[in-house]
C-alpha cells in the first residue's frame, strides 16, 4: 500500500504537546500594517518538549498495538514497527506540529482575582 493510500485510509495517533515549554515570537514584518505578522512558532524548541513528544510517541504506538485495536490495525507505517527510540526522533522532529492549539501568546480576558 502506498503512504498517500495510508494516509487516505489509515487510523492515526498524533501526539501533541499541550504545556509546552518553548517559546515562539510574533513580530511586525514591518511599518505596514497590511504586511503579514512574521510567527517564529519555534515549536518542539527545548528538550523538555522534544523528549515529551518522543515520550508521547511511543506511548500511542504501545495503545496502537493493543488487542483492542486488531481488527483495525494493518502495519505502522511511519516510523515503521522495528524503529526503536532512536528512529523515533527524526520523524518526531519532522512531523509534530500544535494542531493550532498554542497556548500564552498573549493574556486574554479580565485577571482572576
Amino acid at each position: 500500500m502506498s503512504l498517500h493510500k495510508a494516509m487516505a485510509t489509515g487510523r492515526n495517533l498524533n501526539p501533541s504537546v499541550v504545556q509546552p515549554t518553548s517559546k515562539g515570537s510574533v513580530r511586525l514584518a514591518s511599518d505596514k500594517f497590511q504586511d503579514a505578522a512574521v510567527i517564529g512558532d519555534n515549536y518542539l524548541g527545548t528538550d523538555h518538549d522534544f523528549a515529551a513528544v518522543v515520550r508521547a510517541i511511543g506511548a500511542a504506538r504501545e495503545l496502537g498495538c493493543q488487542h483492542a485495536f486488531d481488527n483495525f490495525r494493518e502495519n505502522e507505517l511511519i516510523p515503521g514497527p522495528e524503529a526503536g527510540a532512536e528512529e523515533i526522533q527524526e520523524p518526531a522532529r519532522l512531523a509534530s506540529a500544535s494542531f493550532g492549539h498554542a497556548v500564552g501568546t498573549s493574556k486574554w480576558g479580565e485577571p482572576l482575582r
